[in-house]
């Protein structure tokens, strides 16, 4: 620019001359553009290309191309092409039933070869060979029979109950397997026995021999070898000596070992106990007297006597047959009277004030009684009590007499004028008042 020259850039400020001498001041901003050298690695599939400027290369080699940038300065571009190999991968896998594997957008359930083209991070075909095996579940039924105490494993798990347990396990091939456990838990038997046997016998338990009364428990094997808890109340039952007094009534037996026997006397008899154990039993037999009984007895009318769950209530001699306390015979004769009840009637007259008694009770006023009493057989004798009670008579009258007379009352005399009461006595001796 006008002396000056310039290769870096910048900005520069040059002074020029116009056509007319005139300062002409020139800002100018240099930017110098780079030339690029530029190495490249480029890998292209089979069959493939690759394609710089207006070349295109298909085959492994270096090259260098001059193409010009944006700012048209010379680029050079050096090109290392590769050919990539063909892609292609087997694989092995194992599933079980039920399970499935996705490859390339396609899902595999069965057991098969399968084929699938993929493209590479490059855009290459990748042929990828699945050998598929499909690994069927297996179901398994077991039964078991334990005793109580033991148990069983199963996998990881232990059992000890009686029960059915599904268990998943891992086969071979790392597929489930169901397996189905039915286990029966045998309890220990335990058993309780009452036994008896005689003095003198005895029991055996397995190896072992009892003859006196207890408890014992023994362990023994059942036939799936568990243990059988036995527990054996053993009783030991005498052999009885015994002495009995039997009475009898007379005309009557007294049975015994399927013997009758109706005289006195002493009996020896060998019975079977309910033990099934011999007793000897020495009977010592009586027979007791028959009793006969008379006897008399008096009841009042309309009462009655029971004998023998009989009813007697008239004058007779009865004879009833009744069981002793030892249940024989007696004979019980009755000879009953039945005296009469007795009803008599009485009349009292009584001044007002008086009163009468009639058995332990007092009356003073008019009215008809009836009273209960006893006779000397002690049977009610009914007294009917007729009273009359007679009230005071009271008179008053009017007299006058002459100066020197009087006049008698009773046994007193009176000669002066007044008002005189007096008592004096009625036909029937009671209370007369007069005025």
């Amino acid at each position: 620019i006008g002396t000056k020259t310039y290769n870096l850039t910048g900005i520069y400020r040059d002074t020029l001359k116009t056509i007319a001498n005139c300062d002409s001041i020139v800002i100018t901003n240099l930017i110098v553009n780079k030339r690029f050298n530029n190495i490249q690695n480029v890998s292209i599939c089979p069959n493939g290309s690759y394609s710089i400027g207006t070349k295109t290369y298909n085959s492994a080699g270096i090259y260098k191309d001059t193409l010009k940038t944006i700012n048209n300065c010379d680029s050079i571009i050096t090109t290392n092409l590769s050919i990539q190999n063909a892609f292609i991968r087997t694989q092995n896998i194992n599933l079980c039933n039920g399970e499935f594997i996705r490859i390339n957008n396609k899902n595999y359930n069965q057991t098969g070869i399968y084929r699938d083209t993929f493209r590479t991070i490059q855009g290459c075909d990748s042929i990828v060979i699945t050998d598929l095996i499909i690994n069927p579940i297996i179901n398994k039924n077991q039964n078991f029979t334990i005793c109580s105490g033991n148990s069983i494993n199963v996998g990881l798990k232990t059992y000890n109950s009686t029960g059915i347990y599904r268990d998943t396990l891992k086969t071979i091939n790392n597929c489930d397997s169901i397996l189905m456990t039915n286990l029966i838990v045998l309890g220990p038997l335990s058993k309780n026995q009452n036994l008896s046997i005689c003095e003198g016998d005895f029991i055996r338990i397995g190896n072992k021999t009892y003859n006196l009364t207890g408890i014992y428990r023994d362990t023994l094997k059942t036939n799936t070898n568990c243990d059988s808890i036995i527990t054996t109340n053993l009783i030991v039952n005498n052999k009885f000596n015994k002495t009995q007094n039997i009475s009898i009534c007379p005309n009557s037996f007294y049975l015994i070992n399927n013997k009758n026997y109706n005289q006195i006397g002493i009996y020896k008899d060998t019975l079977k106990t309910i033990n099934n154990c011999d007793s000897i039993i020495t009977t010592n037999l009586s027979v007791y007297p028959q009793f006969s009984e008379t006897r008399a007895i008096s009841i009042c009318a309309g009462e009655l006597i029971t004998v023998n769950n009989r009813i007697y209530n008239q004058t007779g001699i009865y004879k009833d047959t009744l069981r002793t306390i030892n249940n024989c015979d007696s004979i019980l004769i009755t000879n009953l009277i039945v005296n009469p009840v007795i009803n008599k009637n009485q009349s009292f007259t009584i001044c007002a004030g008086n009163s009468i008694i009639v058995n332990n009770k007092t009356y003073n006023l008019s009215g008809i009684y009836r009273d209960t009493l006893k006779t000397i057989n002690n049977c009610d004798s009914i007294l009917i009590t007729n009273l009359t009670v007679l009230p005071p008579l009271s008179i008053s009258r009017n007299l006058s007499i002459c100066e020197g007379d009087f006049i008698r009352i009773g046994t007193k005399t009176y000669n002066q004028t007044g008002i005189y009461r007096d008592t004096l006595k009625t036909i029937t001796n009671c209370d007369s008042i007069l005025i």
